[in-house]
C-alpha cells in the first residue's frame, strides 16, 4: 500500500495510507493548498493535483482532533541521499587530480539538500563546508611538498654529478699512468675507465652546452689542487670540485671562492675564470 505525507500549516504527518488523506479531505482538515508527497515523487505537490484525492470538496480550516497522527519531521529519500553524496563527495576533496571537481560537486549537492529541508542537514553542511576547506588543505599540501621534492632533486643531480667527476678523475689518472702526461682536454679521456660521453655532462643541466665541466691538468697531485669544477650554473647553491688526489667535494661559493685564493690553485682561478667570465 503506497505511503503518504503531508504538510498542515508547518507540520508534517506520516505516512498514512490514501484513503487517510481523503478522509482529513472529508473533515477539513487537509486543503487543496496544501502539500503532499510520496516515494517516486520528484518533490513535494499540491493536493489539489493529487487525482482522486478532493472527490468531496473540503470545508473549513483543517483542526487537529483526537487521535490526529502526532507531528513527525519526514521529507523525500532523495534528499538524503544527495546530503550523503555532498559529505562523500567532500572528503574526496584531498584525492589528487579530480580533487578540485570533487569539492565542486560536494558544494553544489549541499546546497541542493539544505534547499530540499532534508532531514540530515548535518550531512549536507559538512558536505558544503569540506567542499569550501579541502581545495585549500589540498594546495597548502601541495605548497609543502613542491618545495620538498625539489629538494631531494637537487642532492640526487648533486650526487649524479660527483659520480660523473670520479669517474673522470679514474680516467685522468688511467690515462697518465698510460701516456705520462695528463690529456689536454676532458674529450681525449673517452674510453678510458669506461668514460662515456655521458660522464662528461651535468645530470643538473638541461641546457645544450658543449661543456658541462671546467678542466685544467694540475701542476702537482695534492688534496688541495683543483682539478675539474662544475661550471656556473650547472646546480643552484654551490658547485662539485674534483680535486688531484681524485677525491670530489660539494662546495658552497664562500667555499668555493676560498679554494680558489689558495695559491696552488691560482692558475686554476685564472683559467677559470677567462672561461666564465667576470
Amino acid at each position: 500500500m503506497d505511503k503518504w505525507y503531508c504538510a498542515v500549516g508547518g507540520e508534517k504527518y506520516g505516512p498514512v495510507a490514501f484513503e487517510v488523506l481523503q478522509q482529513w479531505v472529508r473533515e477539513g482538515r487537509l486543503r487543496p493548498g496544501d502539500l503532499v508527497w510520496q516515494e517516486g515523487m520528484a518533490d513535494w505537490a499540491a493536493a489539489s493535483s493529487v487525482q482522486g484525492l478532493f472527490i468531496i470538496a473540503p470545508t473549513g480550516a483543517p483542526a487537529m482532533v483526537q487521535g490526529a497522527p502526532a507531528p513527525v519531521q519526514v521529507a523525500p529519500q532523495k534528499a538524503a541521499g544527495v546530503a550523503l553524496a555532498a559529505l562523500i563527495l567532500g572528503l574526496c576533496g584531498l584525492i589528487p587530480g579530480f580533487g578540485a571537481l570533487c569539492a565542486l560537486a560536494a558544494i553544489v549537492l549541499g546546497i541542493v539538500a539544505l534547499c530540499k529541508q532534508t532531514s540530515r542537514k548535518g550531512m549536507a553542511i559538512a558536505g558544503l563546508v569540506l567542499g569550501l576547506v579541502m581545495p585549500v588543505v589540498q594546495g597548502i599540501a601541495i605548497a609543502l611538498t613542491i618545495p620538498a621534492i625539489q629538494r631531494v632533486k637537487g642532492h640526487a643531480e648533486r650526487a649524479a654529478c660527483a659520480s660523473n667527476m670520479r669517474q673522470i678523475g679514474q680516467a685522468i689518472h688511467e690515462y697518465r699512468r698510460f701516456y705520462g702526461a695528463f690529456p689536454e682536454s676532458l674529450d681525449e679521456l673517452l674510453g678510458e675507465a669506461d668514460l662515456l660521453p655521458r660522464h662528461l655532462r651535468c645530470p643538473a643541466c638541461e641546457d645544450s652546452r658543449a661543456e658541462h665541466y671546467f678542466y685544467l691538468p694540475p701542476e702537482q697531485l695534492d688534496r688541495g689542487t683543483m682539478m675539474v669544477c662544475d661550471l656556473a650554473g650547472n646546480h643552484e647553491g654551490g658547485r662539485n670540485v674534483l680535486f688531484a688526489d681524485g677525491h670530489v667535494d660539494w662546495m658552497t661559493p664562500e667555499q668555493f671562492a676560498k679554494a680558489l685564493a689558495r695559491p696552488a690553485n691560482a692558475r686554476f682561478a685564472e683559467a677559470l675564470e677567462r672561461a666564465e667570465g667576470p
